[in-house]
């Protein structure tokens, strides 16, 4: 079964995120494997996280997220929905949602 859309909300904005990739998949697997990503500090690593699931559809987006406004929550929520989206964790209490 195909998994459904979500909508990838932060600052002021909303991203509609379709099924993720391989491409996409593959890269925030290499993320979570790294060295880098063990070392990395959290707002960088979330905004790494970010790009890579905006990546596909929201290219421009991905490429000027240091211009987008949005607090620490945001991003960190943003974050745990793309991992949870690809599959590389477990929801937790809705944070997850299908558009």
């Amino acid at each position: 079964m195909r998994p459904k859309s979500i909508t990838l909300t932060f600052g002021s904005r909303e991203f509609l995120i379709r099924p993720l990739v391989t491409r996409q998949i593959r890269e925030l697997g290499d993320l979570l494997s790294s060295e880098e990503w063990k070392l990395k500090p959290a707002i960088s690593g979330y905004l790494d996280v970010i790009a890579i699931g905006l990546s596909r559809d929201f290219a421009d987006d991905a490429a000027r997220l240091d211009d987008l406004e949005a607090t620490v929550p945001d991003l960190r929520v943003a974050s745990a929905q793309l991992f949870t989206f690809g599959g590389f964790m477990e929801p937790v209490s809705g944070e997850v949602q299908a558009a």
